[in-house]
């Protein structure tokens, strides 16, 4: 059993990595996937899609009126919970990796984009209270595609920034060991010492 997890600013070719591992047989979850289902249930329609994603949206408060997109909304949801709860969207995401990893099938996720969710694919322990055996693979995405952008300065992108300063490149896969001591420290430091 395999979790591979993407790692890239937006447009770095996350999703097309991801997709080449679930034609080999992987499953895909993505931290975001409850935050769509949430929305999804807040709009009251069957799937938050690319289509939804893609709109504007229109919001009416003193400070930000005005227009933002799909993406702009689920961060703006995401940002809140994670207020409320920081490990909301991680314990969604354990659960269904557990289960899969359980079940014995190698898992890829899409968007992995904090040191807190990198933190979450160490030492996943099983329902019968065992901890599960399985490899880690971290694959750095910096394709540049139409959607590419290496400055947006949302909370979001700066572990992918972070990884680009330390000049990993399109494809470099960061062993564990490496990739655990990076998480810990930007956990521990932030981003200043890169």
């Amino acid at each position: 059993m395999e979790l591979v997890c993407c790692l890239g600013v937006i447009g770095g070719g996350k999703s097309y990595t991801a997709q080449q591992y679930v034609d080999k047989g992987c499953v895909l979850i993505n931290f975001a996937d409850a935050l769509k289902e949430l929305a999804a249930k807040l709009l009251n329609i069957p799937e938050f899609t690319e289509d939804y994603k893609a709109a504007d949206w229109w919001c009416e408060t003193d400070e930000d009126a005005g227009y933002f997109d799909g993406r702009e909304f689920l961060q703006r949801l995401g940002q809140g919970l994670r207020e409320i709860q920081p490990d909301f969207w991680i314990k969604m995401w354990k659960a269904k990796v557990i289960a899969a990893l359980s079940e014995g099938k190698s898992v890829v996720c899409a968007d992995m984009r904090y040191p807190n969710e990198g933190l979450a694919s160490f030492w996943l322990v099983g329902t019968d209270g065992k901890p599960l055996e399985y490899d880690h693979t971290y694959i750095v995405c910096d394709y540049k595609s139409k959607r590419y952008d290496a400055t947006n300065t949302h909370s979001s992108e700066e572990m992918a920034q972070a990884l680009l300063k330390l000049d990993f490149k399109d494809g470099s896969i960061i062993n564990y060991s490496l990739f655990q001591g990076l998480m810990t420290r930007i956990s521990e430091d932030g981003y200043s010492w890169i």
